[in-house]
């Protein structure tokens, strides 16, 4: 993820303001490392489609000087995705059939076709057929992504070039369709291929027709076992500079489950309340932010709406029983 250089700057002069560690704010400390983390993803050339959807695990993308770095329990863990697995998702894992999808571009718009999404939360692909028209492509993809659980986004495109996609995989079709579990922006079209996939002196690979449907009518999270949902989703936050706070950690996905295993696992389970929230750098996700607190929090205590050029989304709440 690119952010600019004047907000990386607003980030790094947080630090420079003061003379210790001990004067920067736990806050201050937050937009730093958001501002300074990259978990865009996408699906890769050489990954197998119709792998099981990722799952929420702590990001492992972050500099350990900027935020706290804590030991997963082993089923999330082991979550990590493979880029030569060719296990197939169960789509026996049906969700209610959403049809109100916005289109974000339709990949005939030259400023966006040629670029897949690299963006945070990415789930699966699977390839389709392009011996179909627009439309019924369009069809099996918004289908797939209504098939996969916490699929918001589908970005279809063509990678020519592609061995796998031209030679190997039994659709014999180049084009594919990429599910992600958040709305990203145009901004994150970012992969134009750009690899010599066929050998060292063979034309490198490119993207053609990329378009982006999202669609806002998932169901939110279940709340997680042993805890009591407080607030959410709000676009404010707890401040890590309350009372209580114990540490930050950042996920892969906005999941209150994976939020929660942190609190229940805390050392001598003095984790009594978490906030999970999305943060925002202008319109675009960065990172989902796990604090975990040893006093309880209600929604009035949920003010930040922003650090400088950072702001909070789908801000969550929960209290341990």
């Amino acid at each position: 993820m690119k952010f600019s250089i004047a907000a990386f700057g607003i980030a790094i002069s947080v630090l420079a303001c003061g003379a210790h560690a001990a004067d920067t704010s736990a806050n201050d400390l937050l937009l730093l490392a958001v501002a300074s983390t990259n978990q865009t993803m996408g699906p890769s050339a050489w990954e197998w489609p119709n792998q099981e959807p990722a799952k929420a695990e702590i990001a492992s993308n972050t500099s350990a000087s900027t935020i706290d770095i804590a030991t997963v329990q082993s089923e999330v863990s082991s979550s990590k995705r493979s880029s030569i697995s060719r296990q197939t998702y169960n789509l026996g894992n049906i969700v209610a059939k959403r049809t109100d999808y916005t289109v974000l571009t339709d990949g005939s718009d030259p400023l966006y076709s040629n670029a897949a999404l690299q963006a945070t939360s990415y789930l699966t692909y699977k390839v389709i057929s392009n011996t179909t028209t627009y439309a019924v492509a369009k069809a099996a993809c918004l289908a797939y992504c209504d098939s996969v659980k916490k699929c918001v986004t589908a970005n279809m495109y063509n990678e020519i070039g592609n061995p796998l996609l031209d030679h190997v995989f039994s659709e014999k079709s180049n084009r594919k369709c990429a599910l992600y579990g958040d709305v990203p922006s145009l901004s994150q079209m970012t992969n134009k291929g750009g690899q010599q996939l066929y050998g060292n002196n063979s034309p490198a690979n490119y993207i053609e027709n990329s378009a982006v449907f999202f669609t806002s009518t998932v169901s939110g999270p279940a709340t997680p076992a042993g805890y009591s949902a407080t607030f959410g989703p709000l676009t404010t936050a707890v401040s890590l500079d309350a009372p209580g706070y114990l540490k930050k950690t950042f996920l892969t996905q906005n999941d209150p489950a994976t939020c929660a295993s942190l609190c229940t696992s805390y050392t001598s389970n003095t984790c009594v309340f978490f906030d999970v929230f999305t943060a925002m750098m202008g319109d675009t996700v960065a990172t989902y932010v796990c604090v975990l607190y040893s006093a309880k929090k209600t929604a009035s205590d949920a003010t930040m709406a922003s650090i400088s050029s950072m702001s909070v989304a789908a801000s969550r709440g929960y209290t341990r029983n």
